[in-house]
């Protein structure tokens, strides 16, 4: 007999192993219904012993009771493709993943996505490749907006920081409930 394998199981097996480094708020706009999404962008990583590793960006949006909109979103967000960012990350992207958390596990009113990106080197980048490569490459392509990256205190500073780009504070409700929870339990995560 063979044994059943169980992907909720194989799916938080796998998210033991990262560590989250980062957070930021985001606004999804549907200007065409007038809608405008607020949520968070988690990062983690992990990283090989050879220096290589990934980026996972979740991301968690509050649809609240508009259901017709998940469907929606989850379109704009898998128009984040590999062949989409070559573009803007060139060779440094060796290969991108999608993992639909929302179809895994039931969440209500919101709408967990979540992609990993893998680079040949990730170990001290990954400030620069986020805030240099990912978050612009998202912008640009899914017209999604990002408020400041807030790195957790274990996040070592690196010299490879690119500066932010410009963007829109919304949906900074449950960034500031994020952001409070980790200073009350880590310190302020204020870099």
């Amino acid at each position: 007999m063979s044994d059943v394998l169980d992907l909720k199981q194989v799916v938080l097996d796998l998210k033991a192993d990262e560590r989250m480094i980062a957070f930021t708020g985001l606004t999804v706009p549907f200007p065409e219904s007038d809608v405008e999404l607020a949520g968070v962008l988690k990062v983690a990583a992990c990283t090989r012993v050879d220096g290589g590793g990934y980026l996972t960006l979740t991301f968690v949006v509050d649809i609240g009771e508009n259901e017709g909109i998940r469907a929606r979103l989850v379109e704009r967000l898998g128009a984040l493709a590999e062949d989409a960012l070559k573009p803007y990350t060139g060779v440094e992207l060796e290969m991108m993943v999608a993992a639909p958390l929302s179809s895994l596990v039931p969440v209500g009113q919101w709408c967990l996505e979540e992609y990993s990106f893998y680079f040949r080197k990730l170990r001290g980048r990954e400030r620069r490749l986020l805030q240099g490569l990912l978050l612009p490459a998202i912008r640009s392509l899914l017209g999604i907006s990002f408020q400041s990256t807030e790195w957790m205190p274990e996040t070592p500073p690196h010299a490879e920081i690119a500066p932010e780009v410009p963007h829109r504070h919304s949906g900074a409700s449950l960034a500031a409930a994020l952001r409070g929870w980790f200073d009350s339990h880590h310190g302020s995560s204020e870099k």
